[in-house]
């Protein structure tokens, strides 16, 4: 069986390494995703997400997707979601 270290040998392989990013930036992340501006909603949402991913850029990426998935961030013309159910 090849360990880790085998493959980095066989190929090229490059490592990142990812930091929490700020509030500030995962309100950008949302902002940028839902397609709207910063507004009293969208900072709730982009609070809520902050607080549950603690900004690991790779969390705040799944955990939008799962609400998507869960149906508690839905596109119906506009986005839609309830805050106390993503709270949950």
């Amino acid at each position: 069986m090849k360990t880790v270290a085998d493959i980095k040998e066989a190929i090229k392989v490059k490592e990142i390494n990812l930091t929490p990013v700020t509030e500030k930036v995962v309100e950008i992340w949302v902002c940028d995703m839902i397609g709207e501006g910063r507004t009293d909603r969208v900072s709730e949402l982009s609070r809520v997400v902050f607080e549950k991913t603690h900004g690991e850029p790779l969390f705040v990426n799944q955990f939008l997707q799962t609400l998507r998935v869960d149906k508690l961030l839905v596109r119906n013309g506009v986005w839609k979601w309830n805050i106390a159910d993503i709270k949950s």
